[in-house]
């Protein structure tokens, strides 16, 4: 849903002024850590698909700490409007998460609802390394997927207050940085 977020933004901000030159040049710190985080939470996936034991048993750590580097990448960057919400995501997610073992609780009955029992069958089994069932044990269930996004989006899923909050950061983000230059971006920060 994220990248849908993005897609939406980019696409309204090139059709309002906005330009991938600006967006491409746009003075964005901490790009590594970024991609640090997201690579370590593909790794988290590719690990639970393939049972890679190494990964596998840190699997809720390694979560968790891919959201701690998530949010200094986001903290570097306050610079950008749009940053704090979806920064305010981000630490709403990584706080139910640590909450629950390192996994985001997912509502099963959402997923049903939404035609989607192929995923609350694979939860069922444990071999999703991010995300789990809600049950009884679950903390802070209103903070976990608990909102659906049903069709006509192109991949409905269950999402959490979080991230609706990234979503409309990260669509804010990209219309501030395909509209602006430089000097604004400098100017923002004195």
């Amino acid at each position: 849903m994220l990248t849908l977020a993005a897609v939406a933004g980019l696409v309204i901000a090139l059709l309002t002024g906005g330009t991938l030159k600006k967006l491409a040049s746009a003075d964005f710190r901490a790009t590594e850590w970024l991609f640090a985080a997201f690579g370590l939470q593909i790794l988290l996936h590719v690990s639970a698909a393939s049972s890679w034991d190494v990964v596998s048993r840190f699997n809720g750590p390694l979560h968790v700490f891919s959201y701690v580097i998530l949010l200094y990448a986001l903290w570097r960057n306050l610079h950008i409007k749009g940053t704090v919400l979806t920064m305010s995501g981000s630490l709403l997610n990584g706080i139910v998460i640590a909450a629950n073992g390192g996994k985001m609780p997912v509502s099963g009955s959402g997923l049903t609802k939404l035609g989607l029992d192929h995923l609350v069958s694979a939860l069922e089994s444990g071999t999703v390394a991010t995300h789990r069932l809600i049950n009884e044990a679950t903390r802070l269930v209103f903070l976990s997927d608990i909102v659906p996004f049903p069709r006509p989006l192109p991949r409905p899923a269950m999402g959490s207050i979080g991230d609706i909050l990234m979503m409309i950061g990260v669509f804010i983000m990209i219309q501030f940085l395909a509209k602006s230059q430089h000097s604004e971006l400098s100017e923002s920060t004195e």
